[in-house]
């Protein structure tokens, strides 16, 4: 079992023989200083233009008044206009570096009139739309779900049709009260969409106009509140066209909310039976919405799907990736959710099962609330899941304060290193007892980890 903290890296590390072979090199008789020179000079110039690709494989345009709000009257940045043409003057000094910008992080105010209408920022994006570049994913968000874009239709057609949709195969949008329809529906090559953070009744709101563009196949989706945002996306006069079915769908994720989602998400699973390779259900990832699960029903959710879809019937799937808040009064639900893998009827072609709890730093026996019998159940069906072929099993704990709520008090380090301990001991206790490789199938591999968070 591995067990990290968060948030620490550990960056990649040359091997000693490889160290030791360089500076043999530089050590030789034959190489005057000179040519070290040379070849250090020629090292550091290829190590500087990689790290400046690397850089600028994201850029970000934030918004005037956001960055004011984050450094202070007195550090206020330049102006978007002067920072976009910086930029621009950058790329057409360097064209290596405008051609390996890939994603476009753009951050709205509350005021945010520019994007539909300043002149260096639509060069910007100008240039990022030339052959060469390899420019293909879009973020858009604004600072809350009150952000507008001030003018949509100056927007779509300045911007968005003639230098955004033709490349866009990756658009994520966050907190926007009016994100422009267009974004979805003009793209055609439009391959993945993250609405995890868009509201279904804000863009269900917008003007309504049909659309002529190539239709897109959708393959990566990712949502929440799934019932309400599926409604629209199949329902919606322009958008039902990439959405009229699910049947291109390889990868979906669904941030669920509640058991009523269930059933748009049984609808997926059916539709998508035949394409879908990679399904994750996780809890929300927002404060709200998280506080809220973790005091509902929601492994009610999971048993739902499992013992109502017969995930025989797919034709693809390979991963499955589970994850579920509780703390010790949803022990018998997580049970319940960890025996209900009994049912599971797994395609042949099944390769993946993850399954993350996060446990509530103040839960101290969160773990011990499943039984030894959940245990010895969920062993005993991840082997008929596999059953003799090559099978991935992967159990993650991850633990810690999860701010639940803004009044939840924080755990002095003296209680945070107690509860890491038990929890730690209690986990390294399930996997040496429960999760241990067994001879008799080769085939299968079973990986335990925990995260604790400060």
């Amino acid at each position: 079992m591995s067990v990290t903290n968060a948030g620490t890296t550990t960056g990649p590390q040359l091997f000693p023989e490889i160290v030791e072979a360089i500076l043999d090199y530089f050590n030789t008789e034959e190489q005057a200083d000179r040519l070290i020179l040379r070849e250090c000079s020629q090292v550091s110039k290829h190590f500087a233009i990689k790290a400046q690709t690397m850089l600028f494989r994201e850029i970000r345009i934030i918004d005037d008044e956001v960055l004011a709000n984050l450094y202070g009257n007195h550090n206020r940045p330049a102006s978007i206009t002067k920072r976009c043409k910086w930029l621009s003057e950058i790329m057409d000094r360097k064209p290596y570096l405008a051609s390996s910008i890939q994603t476009v992080s753009i951050t709205l105010g509350p005021m945010a009139t520019w994007i539909s209408h300043d002149v260096e920022f639509i060069a910007v994006m100008e240039r990022l739309a030339r052959p060469e570049s390899r420019f293909n994913t879009l973020l858009l968000r604004g600072t809350s779900d009150s952000v507008r874009i001030a003018d949509n239709r100056a927007f779509e057609k300045n911007v968005l049709i003639p230098f955004i949709a033709p490349r866009l195969t990756s658009l994520h949008i966050f907190l926007l009260s009016n994100a422009p329809i267009a974004l979805i529906s003009e793209c055609p090559h439009l391959v993945e969409l993250n609405l995890t953070h868009a509201q279904a009744e804000r863009i269900s709101s917008l003007p309504r106009r049909s659309s002529k563009s190539p239709r897109p196949t959708i393959q990566r989706l990712r949502v929440k509140n799934s019932r309400a945002m599926l409604a629209l996306l199949t329902s919606h006069p322009v958008l039902a066209r990439p959405f009229a079915n699910f049947n291109a769908l390889v990868e979906y994720s669904d941030e669920a909310s509640g058991s009523w989602d269930f059933e748009a998400v049984y609808l997926v699973l059916m539709e998508a039976k035949n394409t879908l390779k990679v399904l994750k259900i996780m809890p929300p990832s927002d404060q709200g919405s998280l506080q809220a699960t973790v005091t509902s029903t929601m492994p009610e959710y999971y048993l739902n799907i499992f013992r109502t879809f017969d995930f025989s019937q797919t034709q693809k799937l390979e991963k499955i990736h589970i994850s579920v808040v509780f703390g010790d009064h949803h022990g018998p639900l997580v049970a319940n959710l960890v025996q209900s893998f009994g049912s599971v009827s797994a395609p042949n072609v099944l390769q993946q099962i993850e399954l993350t709890f996060h446990l509530r730093a103040d839960s101290q026996a969160t773990t011990a609330a499943l039984s030894s019998a959940a245990w010895s159940s969920l062993r005993r069906d991840i082997s008929r899941i596999a059953g003799d072929n090559s099978f991935k099993f992967i159990l993650n704990f991850r633990a810690g304060h999860l701010p639940l709520s803004l009044n939840t008090p924080r755990e002095s380090p003296e209680e945070l290193k107690t509860i890491r301990e038990l929890l730690a001991g209690e986990i390294d206790t399930i996997h040496s007892k429960y999760f241990q490789p067994s001879a008799e199938q080769p085939g299968l591999q079973i990986e335990v980890s925990c995260t604790m968070y400060s």
